[in-house]
């Protein structure tokens, strides 16, 4: 009887292990394609990237941090 419910909760934690990486590909997958659909809007909308030519510079003035 042990054996059996040992060898049922091995299987059944494969199962869930296998369940997980198929939720995590599918999720992925989502991204990637959302990515890609929104790739022409990045690239040629200037209104989306208009604050990245601030990404060069420090965001707090000099002395600060986000603890002061």
């Amino acid at each position: 009887m042990a054996v059996a419910e040992a060898a049922l909760r091995l299987i059944r934690d494969e199962l869930e292990q296998e369940a997980h990486l198929n939720r995590s590909a599918a999720r992925r997958k989502q991204l990637e394609a959302a990515a890609r659909s929104l790739l022409a809007d990045y690239t040629e909308d200037r209104e989306l990237t208009a604050f990245t030519s601030l990404d060069g510079e420090d965001f707090y003035a000099e002395g600060r941090s986000l603890a002061d």
